[in-house]
Order: structure tokens, then sequence, then C-alpha cells
């Protein structure tokens, strides 16, 4: 309750008809008329707030009738029968979450000069659907994988432009202008104008929107997170990608849901390479999403790509999925996870594009278009060192000191061997009954599963014996090195360093292995 100094001595409470000298501060933001709005005391606005509340909704939704009517004499108008008519009225549906739609601005216009494709007069594909590509996948040759890293690189560029316009109050319709006028700069058509009649250049996907939202004239709000997708055309072939970014301050669920779409991405593209079936993309996607207590999308799968926007492999996200083929070198397809904080079922928004989630839980998304290799995969899309510093788990400093085939313990290792002197000098103190001497001219068979196994075997002694019992069985054994072949066949051996059984558990699978008369000649990294 806000004082009213300047509440005229006339008006009465709402509640008990006495003389009124507060008002609601409510009603004072929304600059409703003030007979309706005063109060004697803080307890009959207190009794009386369950009524009164209902002003404000009817004031808010007077409001926005009263924008759209604005908006609709500009040209501004609801999207329906996907995207081929216009209303000025917002369609009645069972909407599954708190989002909704907005009325869409006009088609942009792409100048004569840019090379088009052939949807981009009339809405309809010609080439695409009836293409052999639809049941084959294509091997590009090296002038379309040239032409294809070019047009990705300017796709890339086009996504970061339109991530560095992302906060609150700016609308998706700025967005997508944003988008169109970036490609058309750069000789490029948003290959999403016009694709089957979608009136717009680029996707926005807010919340609760699995893919395919059009921007409108909402704005965004402090909490939000939103997908823009990015797809353009030049020189004859399309390069897709997509990413979701926070709007504001953002609660911590939207950001685990986030981060492991973006992982699952991650994880994907790491199994890219020659001799893998596109089967198994989904599989470890659905392993790391369900682990984070996520759901996958199954409505939308990834797609080949080139000089057709989508054609053959189909690469669904999900696991126990049927895609047949294999990777081979040359073909060029994406991978666009799309992560539930709910349940993975959709439901189509009465447009006709904008695919929201079934219970109205959020959903995340990222995209890369890929190539594969001889070796392994090119991510056409990757982030440049210019792109916009936006996820907070990338750190770009330390990624480049470490590179990217990097695994923890090679990082840790360096700062590890620094301490050794510092053990060695502090050892007979913290453990008198070792002796590191012997400890570190002993060997330890340490079994192939060491990840799984708790006991570590030391020529026939377990160190979980005790240390004291543990350094009598070193120096019985000590003459006896060809137990460790004969009692553990399988293992590997390892240089020791160790001041005790915390500090073992902590080193050991740290240390660099070498094998020792083993049948495992080395050891790999996980």
């Amino acid at each position: 309750m806000a004082g009213g100094s300047d509440v005229a001595e006339t008006l009465s409470c709402v509640k008990c008809g006495k003389p009124a000298h507060l008002q609601c501060p409510k009603c004072v933001d929304l600059k409703l008329p003030r007979e309706g709005a005063a109060f004697c005391t803080q307890d009959c606005f207190k009794d009386s707030w369950s009524s009164h509340k209902s002003v404000h909704l009817k004031a808010k939704l007077s409001s926005v009738g009263d924008k759209n009517s604005d908006l609709a004499s500009e040209g501004w108008l609801y999207c329906v029968k996907r995207g081929r008519g216009r209303d000025s009225k917002l369609p009645y549906f069972d909407w599954t979450g708190s989002l909704r739609p907005y009325p869409i601005s006009i088609m942009r216009t792409v100048p004569a000069h840019i090379e088009k494709p052939d949807w981009a007069v009339d809405g309809i594909p010609k080439v695409e659907p009836n293409s052999d590509l639809q049941h084959r996948v294509e091997i590009k040759t090296p002038d379309q994988i040239e032409r294809m890293r070019e047009t990705c690189r300017i796709a890339r560029e086009v996504l970061d432009a339109a991530a560095r316009m992302i906060r609150p109050g700016v609308t998706t319709d700025e967005i997508d202008r944003v988008v169109h006028e970036a490609t058309i700069a750069a000789g490029g058509y948003p290959s999403p104008l016009n694709y089957h009649f979608f009136p717009k250049s680029c996707c926005t996907s807010i919340n609760e929107v699995i893919c395919h939202g059009i921007p409108d004239a909402r704005k965004l709000e402090d909490g939000d997170i939103v997908n823009v997708d990015v797809t353009v055309y030049y020189k004859g072939v399309h390069g897709d990608l997509n990413e979701t970014y926070f709007v504001g301050n953002v609660d911590e669920a939207s950001r685990h849901l986030v981060q492991c779409t973006y992982e699952c991405l991650e994880k994907a593209i790491s199994i890219v390479k020659p001799g893998v079936r596109f089967r198994e993309i989904g599989e470890v996607i659905n392993r790391h999403a369900s682990m984070s207590g996520l759901s996958v999308v199954k409505s939308y799968c990834g797609h080949g790509i080139g000089e057709l926007f989508h054609c053959a492999p189909n690469i669904p996200h999900y696991g126990r999925n049927k895609a047949v083929g294999v990777m081979k070198a040359g073909q060029t397809f994406t991978i666009e996870p799309m992560i539930n904080a709910g349940v993975w079922r959709d439901v189509m928004w009465p447009d006709g594009w904008t695919a929201v989630t079934a219970d109205g839980k959020r959903s995340a998304q990222f995209e890369h278009t890929l190539l594969v290799t001889e070796t392994g995969v090119e991510v056409l899309t990757g982030r440049l060192p210019s792109s916009p510093d936006v996820f907070p788990w990338l750190n770009k400093v330390f990624e480049e000191w470490l590179g990217n085939d990097k695994r923890p313990y090679e990082y840790v290792l360096p700062f590890l061997f620094l301490l050794i002197p510092l053990l060695s000098t502090l050892q007979p103190l913290i453990f008198p009954p070792l002796s590191l001497q012997t400890l570190l001219s002993s060997q330890i068979c340490l079994d192939q599963r060491w990840k799984k196994t708790k006991n570590i075997t030391k020529m026939g002694a377990t160190i979980n014996e005790g240390p004291m019992k543990a350094s009598n069985n070193i120096e019985n054994l000590g003459d006896r090195p060809d137990l460790i072949s004969s009692r553990c066949p399988q293992a590997l051996t390892v240089r020791a360093l160790a001041v005790g059984l915390p500090l073992h558990r902590f080193f050991l699978p740290l240390l660099p292995i070498e094998g020792n008369n083993c049948n495992t000649p080395s050891f790999s990294r996980p």
C-alpha cells in the first residue's frame, strides 16, 4: 500500500465506504482511476484483495488488446494456417504454458541481386522433395565442401550478431531483423524465409517452445531462455546452426537444462568419424540427458544438408532409434538435440509451425553443421574467436591452455610433481612407519578395472591391510618380481608415489602407467 496524500478527501473506501486516504500501488502503476483503488486502512485492502486483483488483470488484457489493435493497423497480424494466413485476433487454443503468440510483422524483402532458393517466390520447394538425395547420403566434392565452409562461416557470424542483441526488452522481431540484414549484407539468403511459407528469416524459440518459433512482437523478459536458429543459403549451399541463450538472470534449473543440452551436442560430435553408425548419435545424447534427469524430443531430428536444405541422412537424437547407415568421409549433416525439462512430447500451436512442450516446461536446443573427414569430424559452424562469450561454462583462456585433446590428469600432472619434494620432506613426520624410498622402488599391480575396484594389490599385499603390514610384506616379497605377472596377468604396473593409504587413492590414477611383463602393453586414456 502506498500513501496518497494527494487523494481527494471525497474518495470512499472500496471495502467499507469510509473516507479513504490510501491507494492500491498496483493501480497507481497501471494508471487506473482512483475511485476503484482507494482504501481507508490496510485491513480493508487485505480483505478486498481477492476481488480487487481482478481489476489489474482486466486492465492488462485491455492494454494488450489496445497494443495489438495498434499493431494490426500497421500490418502486424497473428500467423495462422502454417504461414499461409493472418488473423487480427488471437486464436483460441489450449495453451500448455504461460507463453502466447504475438502479432508478426510483414515478410521482409530480399534484394534482386541475391541468389535465392527455389521456394523464395511462392513458398514451395521444387527440387528438394523429389531428389534422390532424400534416400541416399551424398558424398560432397571438394568444391561443395569449400562452398559449405564459406557458407557456414557466414551463418556463424550472423548468429553471433543475433546473440549480441539478446537482452530483456528486445522483441524477437528485432532479432529477426538483425539476422535478415546481416545475411543480406554477406550476400546470402536466409533459408527459412518463405520455406513452406515460413514467414520469417530465422526461428526464435522461447522457454517452452521446442523449435520453429516465429519471431513476433513479444519482448524478451528477464529470466527467459531463447533459442535462435539461423540458416544461410550462399553460393548454392546451406549452412545451419542454432544456440540457446540466457536473457538476464535465469534460474538454476534453466541453466542446468541449457548446459546439459550443450553437452549432449558436444558428446555426440565427439563420436563422429568414418564407420560410426548414425543411430549411435541418439544413444550418446539420450544417455547424457537421462542421467541429468531430462528428456529427449523424438518428433524432430538432425538432417543431411548441402545444396538441399533437408535431405538424407535423418539423425534421431533419442536412444534405440532405427536410423540406417554408417558415416563416411565427405558427408555433411546436422546434429541438433532438443532437450526438455519435463516430458519429451510436443504440441503444435495454431500457427502450424511452433512446437511446444506438452507439459509447458522449458526446452533447449543446440545445433551444428558437421563434415565427416578421413580422421574424424570438422565442425563447419564452430564458434569463432570473435563469438560473444555468453556461456559461463566455457572458459576460453583455460581451453586454449589445455587444448581440445587434454584429459584432466594431463593438466594436473605438472602441478602434482611439483609437490614431490614437499611430500618427501613431510612424509617421515606424517607417516613414520612407511619408507618413501621403499615405496618408490616398489611396483604395484593395477587391474585394468581400477576405476571400479577398491583394493590395490601390492606384490601380493593389500594396502588396505594397514601401512605396517603392507610394508612388511613388501620387504618379504621384494625379491620375487615374478609374482607380478603370475598373479596378475591382465594387470599393468606403475611406479608408485605414496605416503600412506589416503594419498595412494588420490595420486594413483594420475600417474603415467607403463607395461611390465603384462599382456596389456600400455595404458589407454579413458
